[in-house]
C-alpha cells in the first residue's frame, strides 16, 4: 500500500481486516516463545520476587523489567494464537479468517 492508498484508507475510515497466513503466524510464534524461553525465570517466580520484602530496590526495578517484557510477549503469543488461519493450497489461494 503506497502513501496514496494510505490516506485514502485513513480518510474514510475502513480499514482492512488483520490477516494471518500460516508462512507467517508460525514463524512469529516460534520466535516470540523462544524469547520467552530464553529467560531463566517465569513469570510466577518474577512475581513471588517481587513480593518478597527484603529485595533491593535495583533488583526490584531489574525483575519488574524482566516481568513487563515477559508479559509482553506472553500477550503477543496469546494474541497469535486467537487467529485462526485455514490454507487451502488448491489453486494456489489461502483462505483466512479474521479474528473476532
Amino acid at each position: 500500500m503506497d502513501k496514496a492508498q494510505f490516506r485514502s484508507v485513513k480518510k474514510s475510515g475502513n480499514f482492512p481486516e488483520p490477516e494471518m497466513s500460516s508462512e507467517i503466524k508460525q514463524p512469529l510464534l516460534r520466535i516470540l516463545e523462544k524469547r520467552l524461553s530464553d529467560y531463566k525465570t517465569s513469570i510466577t517466580e518474577d512475581e513471588a520476587i517481587l513480593e518478597r520484602q527484603e529485595v533491593s530496590l535495583r533488583l526490584r526495578y531489574a525483575v519488574m523489567l524482566r516481568l513487563s517484557e515477559k508479559r509482553i510477549l506472553q500477550k503477543h503469543i496469546d494474541y497469535l494464537k486467537l487467529f485462526k488461519v485455514e490454507d487451502n493450497n488448491e489453486g494456489g489461494s489461502n483462505k483466512r479468517r479474521k479474528l473476532k
